[in-house]
């Protein structure tokens, strides 16, 4: 069974170009934006927990960095060199 594809301007699209690691054109981006916009609209609490889960992500971060300096630096220097980075 074959899927058809959604045209740009969409969030579908939107995601297509994120999963092919390439740029979104204007109108993908303009519709992830109206889409996440919905998003929070509907969840009125979503953006503070997002933000307070990224801060919880990058503090344990800090501390795996701290209790594993070599192994950290590794991981952080492929995951570079493999989104193009170096």
């Amino acid at each position: 069974m074959t899927t058809e594809l959604q045209p740009c301007g969409t969030h579908g699209a939107y995601l297509r170009h994120v999963r092919a690691k390439e740029d979104a054109c204007d109108a993908c981006k303009a519709a992830n934006a109206a889409y996440m916009k919905g998003l929070r609209d509907a969840r009125p609490g979503y953006l503070a927990r997002a933000v307070r889960s990224a801060k919880a992500r990058q503090a344990a971060l800090r501390l795996l960095a701290e209790r594993h300096p070599v192994e950290f630096a590794s991981l952080l220097e492929a995951a570079r060199w493999e989104a193009g980075l170096r």
